[in-house]
């Protein structure tokens, strides 16, 4: 009978407050975008401002290193077995003699923000309304707490587990729970929420009312610029 394997994580949601370096960072990303904005629409009130400024600003921006907006924290989990566990006496000489299960869990870390390395951020004004164009948040960073695995086995009097199956397992662990992650549309949408709500609450007392669109098609280095 084949191996078989399950992988399953849990997480739990929390924003960067415990994050002091990424708070220092989300912060710096929000006054930069604050203070493109604002050198844009001066320059514009005094018929001054050129292209060569505004992209000099939101270079600015993008050189502020990967910012992560939210954080999850939870655990994976892998279980690999030979066995089916039907109760039948076969399955059950087999768990005499040639088991093999092992079950790995460990703790990660994933965060989630706006990737500005290969995009470009974009402004829009019309009356006291201002749309931001940003590219979809994404999975910035994944990682493992390997120093705080669980792991348990089971085996048959007859087989053995090596140092390097364990390794196999953890390296299946970390991509197949990875690409769950980075496929979470919860968080992509709590980050949006967490970003949206940033720029809110910095544009209101200036009497600007803030729209910010997700979209890579309009901040893509092809896309192009307003008028």
């Amino acid at each position: 009978m084949s191996e078989s394997e399950n992988i399953k994580t849990e997480e739990k949601i929390k924003f960067l407050i415990k994050d002091n370096k990424g708070c220092f960072l989300f912060v710096i990303f929000i006054l930069s975008i604050a203070l493109a904005i604002m050198a844009y629409f001066l320059g514009k009130k005094n018929g001054a401002v050129t292209t060569e400024r505004l992209i000099s600003n939101t270079t600015f921006i993008k050189s502020i290193a990967e910012l992560s907006t939210l954080e999850a924290n939870g655990s994976a989990n892998i279980t690999s077995t030979n066995i089916l566990d039907d109760g039948s006496i076969p399955d059950m000489m087999k768990k005499l003699f040639s088991e093999k299960t092992i079950k790995i869990s460990v703790p990660f870390t994933a965060k989630y923000g706006v990737n500005l390395k290969n995009q470009n951020i974009r402004v829009s004004q019309k009356d006291t309304v201002v749309t931001i164009f940003l590219p979809e948040p994404e999975l910035l960073s994944y990682e493992l707490r390997l120093d705080k695995m669980d792991a348990a086995v089971r085996k048959g009097w007859f087989q053995s587990i090596d140092e390097q199956t364990l390794n196999n397992l953890e390296g299946k662990l970390y991509s197949q729970s990875r690409q769950q992650m980075a496929g979470n549309d919860f968080y992509k949408q709590e980050a949006k929420n967490r970003v949206q709500k940033i720029l809110e609450e910095y544009f209101t007392p200036l009497d600007y009312y803030v729209k910010v669109v997700f979209d890579n098609s309009q901040t893509s280095k092809n896309a192009k610029d307003f008028d």
